[in-house]
């Protein structure tokens, strides 16, 4: 069995990665567009991508583990953040793990972060959080999926009755109307104005431009989509998706505030998405924050905004499922860094 780094022949890392896709179960995270995304974004604080593969050496060789590790530096520490490594058995993924060990050793990582794709946790061969046999503390957190299976009509119906009628009456009084942009239809102004609307949500750029602009290139090529809310002629909501059949991921939604009171700018975007991709696709992840409770557990918290952020999400039909996620020090400082805001949050809980 040999290694093969993404930095080393990105080429061939690649076709061997769409090998594993193509036979075994992986989910929407480990799409290579999602992954380039991702170091996109990251990139001012990369080190080295150390993403590999593990290859068997037979006359026709075959993948048989994937990982996506990112090895970033920030603040004086250096870190890994990113995706559990998948493998096709349990003695493969093993090799995943030693084989992160020895670029701990490598690069002197302080602290790793890993999350297992939620489908994949849904419909793959580990429906548990595995990172817990490799050392990792468990963090995991809650995300919120909703199942494209049914037609729209029956889909609708998933919503609670509050949703229906906004989302009804909004439509009913033909001040609304909602497009859908892909690879034919968007053009710069378009996503330009998404992209403004993002600065007036945020109050600042916190996104680089590299970043928005590898957005585009995703819409560009089928891998994205873009959704736009038109309230009395004027555009005031955007969201953006991304494409990884047959999952579809919510990434991004974008408004202008003034007309939050005057129109359900969230519960319209995320009922267009719906019925748009109701057709081809199975799953909608609406993703992260989701849940109930202000704490669930060591390292995932929501404040007061984030949990009204989870509850919609439930009235608009999404059902809560835990996103596995592990972490491990090397660092004792980082370690009880975390233990305290832990400590800090649940006596907080109790004032």
């Amino acid at each position: 069995m040999k290694i093969i780094k993404r930095k080393d022949n990105e080429k061939l890392f690649s076709s061997f990665w769409r090998d594993y896709q193509e036979n075994n179960v992986t989910g929407p995270y480990y799409s290579p567009d999602t992954i380039e995304y991702h170091v996109v974004t990251e990139k001012e604080f990369l080190v080295s991508d150390e993403s590999f593969v593990f290859v068997n050496e037979e006359v026709c060789p075959k993948c048989l583990g994937v990982c996506f590790f990112p090895v970033y530096s920030k603040e004086g520490v250096v870190y890994s953040n990113s995706l559990a490594p998948l493998a096709s058995t349990s003695k493969y993924l093993d090799s995943c793990f030693e084989y992160i060990d020895t670029l701990v050793d490598e690069h002197q990582i302080s602290k790793i972060e890993l999350h297992i794709d939620v489908c994949y946790s849904q419909y793959g061969e580990w429906k548990y959080n595995y990172l817990r046999d490799y050392g990792y503390i468990d963090c995991t957190i809650n995300d919120s999926v909703f199942m494209l299976d049914s037609s729209a009509e029956d889909l609708f119906y998933k919503l609670n009755k509050s949703s229906r009628r906004l989302v009804r009456k909004a439509l009913a009084s033909n001040d609304c109307e909602l497009k859908v942009y892909d690879k034919d239809s968007i053009t710069a102004d378009v996503f330009n104005n998404y992209k403004n609307y993002h600065f007036i949500c945020a109050g600042e750029q916190t996104r680089t431009d590299e970043s928005f602009d590898y957005m585009l290139t995703l819409i560009q090529n089928s891998k994205a989509a873009l959704l736009e809310l038109n309230y009395l002629g004027r555009s005031v909501g955007y969201l953006l998706v991304f494409l990884s059949h047959p999952y579809v991921s919510l990434s991004s939604i974008a408004n202008l505030p003034q007309y939050e009171r005057e129109v359900p700018i969230y519960r319209l975007l995320y009922w267009k998405a719906i019925e748009y991709f109701s057709s081809d696709y199975d799953v909608l992840l609406y993703g992260y924050p989701a849940g109930n409770s202000l704490i669930e557990g060591f390292k995932s918290y929501m404040d007061e905004k984030q949990l009204k952020i989870a509850k919609y999400k439930s009235y608009m039909g999404g059902m809560t499922v835990p996103h596995f996620r592990g972490v491990r020090y090397f660092d004792k400082s980082l370690m009880l860094q975390d233990v305290s805001i832990f400590k800090e949050i649940m006596e907080s809980s109790y004032e």
